[in-house]
């Protein structure tokens, strides 16, 4: 059984702030109710907007994996989103910046909530490509689990 797990430590504000996130988001019809979380149409066409073909899945993979989880043996899904969002948010260009607060703004979206879409998005291409794996052998039964491939 893996030892090293990567939790989200939901009693930080960061935390507070990302689960209040989900819920505006879901919403708002932007992302499915779910523990293993995944976009809506509208959710995926707001990314698309936001970033186009531009998301490099596997940077960003490797950043939450190496640095932000330090190589955990599994991560909770919450976790991982919760950094690949930031990490999307770091590698954006000002310019995205600029835009995807002004798209915030005329959709009333929560303000970063396009990067926890992003987050959510990254997952599931990962999991698609295979970068990832959702509840792997050996992961608790607990919630949703990844592994890193």
């Amino acid at each position: 059984m893996p030892q090293n797990i990567a939790r989200l430590d939901y009693q930080t504000p960061g935390a507070t702030i990302y689960l209040r996130f989900l819920q505006e988001l879901e919403q708002k019809h932007l992302i499915f109710s779910s523990l293993d979380r995944d976009l809506t149409d509208s959710g995926h066409e707001v990314v698309r907007n936001a970033f186009g073909n531009a998301l490099d899945i596997g940077r960003v993979v490797g950043t939450v994996k190496m640095f932000r989880q330090v190589n955990p043996d599994l991560s909770e899904v919450d976790a991982f989103v919760y950094e690949a969002s930031d990490v999307v948010m770091v590698m954006s260009s000002d310019a995205q910046r600029r835009n995807i607060d002004v798209r915030e703004c005329k959709l009333l979206m929560p303000r970063k909530g396009t990067y926890v879409l992003a987050g959510i998005h990254v997952l599931r291409e990962a999991i698609t490509t295979g970068m990832i794996t959702v509840n792997p052998p050996g992961s608790h039964q607990d919630q949703c689990y990844l592994g890193y491939n």
